[in-house]
């Protein structure tokens, strides 16, 4: 198999790159400048010019959320996604949605405006949905998953805006995959 990932550090390519080493998945790590970004070779590839972007096999995927999710059923050796048709795999499928189509909305509006009482209280349901949503520190199972990588990038910026403060069990499972994810060498 043949992957690429195209990063850029501190982006939301460091969840893809975090899994790619917890796989242990062989790949090319190509670095996106801004120049890089705007050239027609990497338009090609990202029609928006952003980061990531994962080429495998020729096959190229733009979302990151998507990346782990099939980057993880590349390698189902790994146990980083739960078995299909269990329970447990239709909630991990869940937290994906949630992240990328509920709580990162929510932040990146809120952030746009962030004196806006209506983005706000939007920005708020949603750190209390993730509040009860978030395990200890792994939330699906009692396992780790491609999930719980997506959910600590989100953790760790919400941490660093001060938004996990009055939320408990976000700021333990922050922590807690913090430490698993270093242990076994996502960073």
């Amino acid at each position: 198999m043949n992957i690429t990932l195209y990063h850029r550090a501190g982006t939301r390519s460091e969840r893809v790159k975090r899994l790619l080493a917890l796989l242990g998945l062989p790949h090319a790590l190509r670095e996106v400048d801004a120049a890089f970004a705007a050239s027609p070779t990497y338009r090609a590839l990202h029609p928006f010019g952003t980061v990531p972007t994962l080429e495998i096999d020729g096959r190229v995927l733009i979302e990151s959320a998507g990346q782990l999710l099939a980057l993880a059923d590349l390698a189902p050796e790994a146990g980083l996604a739960p078995p299909p048709g269990c329970l447990e795999r239709a909630a991990y499928y869940d937290g994906f949605i949630f992240a990328v189509a509920t709580l990162e909305p929510a932040v990146v509006a809120w952030m746009g405006a962030p004196e806006e009482p209506t983005r706000i209280a939007y920005r708020d349901e949603a750190l209390d949905a993730l509040e009860g949503f978030v395990g200890n520190p792994f939330t699906v199972g009692e396992r780790l998953t491609a999930l719980d990588v997506l959910l600590h990038w989100a953790l760790s910026f919400l941490l660093g805006q001060g938004l996990l403060e009055g939320r408990p069990r976000a700021r333990a499972a922050q922590a807690g995959l913090h430490e698993v994810l270093m242990a076994r060498g996502a960073f």
